[in-house]
């Protein structure tokens, strides 16, 4: 009825599909005069469609990485230990609250400084070498270090973390 109008006899409606079948819309091509579509305007709807579905698929993709990415970080902030994330050249990528805590330093100082800046007391130590043999051999370890600052023994467990494609991954303290 809204078609007929606006003066448009026929229609050509083609499904936009997501990879797993669900119809997410359609596209529609409307005629003046009763007729089918020809090779081009199939092929050219065919191709809207496609990539309809794609950019669709693409959003919803990302929107449920952000979704994941938010509930990781809301599990990592309620933890009551010091989780601390390296990147395989030992910057410090993610510190939670009690991070801040544990080394008396702000996430703000922490995230993007250089692990062994930060702690150089460790350098040369045998927790310098189980983290570093953790992250070449890809093994979790348990090392206690003790914190002249502090006056205090510390238990950290690392193990390591996976990284997109081919890449190493990093490390995950806590």
């Amino acid at each position: 009825p809204i078609a007929q109008g606006h003066g448009l006899r026929e229609a050509r409606p083609l499904p936009i599909l997501a990879p797993s079948g669900a119809v997410l819309g359609t596209f529609t091509l409307y005629y003046r005069e009763r007729r089918l579509p020809g090779p081009q305007e199939e092929a050219a709807l065919a191709l809207l469609a496609n990539t309809a579905s794609l950019v669709i698929g693409q959003r919803h993709e990302a929107q449920e990485r952000q979704a994941a990415e938010h509930r990781s970080r809301a599990i990592l902030e309620s933890m009551s230990e010091g989780f601390i994330a390296l990147d395989p050249a030992w910057r410090i990528t993610y510190a939670n609250g009690a991070a801040e805590a544990v080394t008396r330093r702000r996430r703000e100082e922490l995230v993007g400084a250089q692990f062994w800046d930060l702690f150089a007391q460790m350098r040369g130590s045998a927790q310098e070498r189980a983290l570093r043999r953790t992250a070449q051999e890809r093994t979790r370890s348990r090392i206690e270090a003790y914190d002249d600052a502090q006056n205090r023994w510390f238990e950290i467990n690392s193990f390591p973390m996976e990284a997109s494609g081919s890449e190493t991954g990093g490390l995950a303290l806590y």
